[in-house]
């Protein structure tokens, strides 16, 4: 492959990609007030679910009580590059305000730049999505057979999301990539969450697309629960590991409000997640 990731094909065989690239309108997805829930007191709530509720509330987005919210926090040390980007960051699923699981993943692509099988490149638009931190709702999507990363069911944004576009190729954003795009208005249609695959680092299952990678995660009294990878006698995989738990978890009422945070705006003194992603075995 010579260091050149465009070409990269998940073990399935199918193209891991931003599929529809992106969409330079002013076509942000967006939430009607008149669906927020009646809050219930911070006092009324676990510690955890009353610290994200209030961070997600105060800057506008929604926290539904009654409902799965999903909390996801980027580590961007890695460069989202291949060989490079990991399952580093942390998701938390809440149903009605509940912790049920602490699990890892990648909020970040696993390559700097990609060609389709068409011959359209990340540079046409702009470069390699990346999602943007803020509060979006997801739809739960029936499996796609012959789709690996898909084949237990996925994750549909309702709407566009606003991306930062990784201009220069070089796995981070900078100030000005941040500027760019942000004037552009650039968005996506196609900012996924799926599994994220098999293989020692993210790669080319993720192209801007959010998910779980692992056999492992951690129950809400800190138990690690393992969940078998594995393939069946025609060499497709039958079992997606914490995956499979995820997609029950959070996909458990058909919607869920998924809430993106860099981990610069958490107070680690309040939530640490390098200390849940420590109990949580990389693989």
């Amino acid at each position: 492959m010579k260091n050149n990731p465009v070409r990269y094909k998940d073990p399935s065989g199918n193209l891991s990609k931003e599929q529809n690239y992106a969409n330079f309108g002013n076509n942000f997805a967006t939430i009607d007030d008149s669906q927020h829930v009646e809050y219930m007191d911070d006092s009324m709530v676990p510690k955890d679910v009353a610290y994200f509720r209030k961070k997600v509330l105060s800057r506008g987005g929604k926290w539904s009580d009654n409902g799965v919210n999903v909390v996801a926090i980027r580590d961007s040390s890695a460069p989202a590059k291949i060989r490079q980007q990991k399952a580093d960051d942390l998701f938390v699923v809440f149903d009605r305000n509940k912790v049920q699981g602490y699990f890892r993943g990648t909020t970040e692509p696993g390559v700097e730049r990609w060609t389709d099988e068409n011959g359209k490149t990340s540079e046409q638009i702009g470069g390699v999505a990346h999602l943007v931190p803020g509060d979006y709702t997801y739809k739960k999507e029936a499996p796609l057979s012959g789709n690996a990363a898909r084949s237990k069911g996925y994750f549909n944004s309702v709407g566009s999301v606003p991306v930062w576009r990784d201009k220069n190729k070089d796995g981070k954003i900078d100030s000005e990539e941040k500027a760019i795009s942000e004037k552009a208005k650039h968005s996506s249609i196609d900012i996924q969450q799926h599994w994220m695959g098999d293989l020692p680092n993210i790669e080319g299952y993720s192209q801007g697309c959010q998910g779980i990678k692992g056999r492992s995660y951690m129950g809400p009294r800190g138990n690690i629960v393992n969940i078998e990878v594995s393939k069946n006698i025609f060499g497709n995989y039958n079992r997606l590991g914490a995956y499979e738990a995820y997609i029950q978890q959070a996909g458990s009422k058909g919607t869920m409000e998924y809430h993106l945070f860099d981990k610069s705006d958490i107070d680690q003194k309040k939530f640490n997640q390098s200390e849940k992603l420590n109990y949580i075995p990389e693989n």
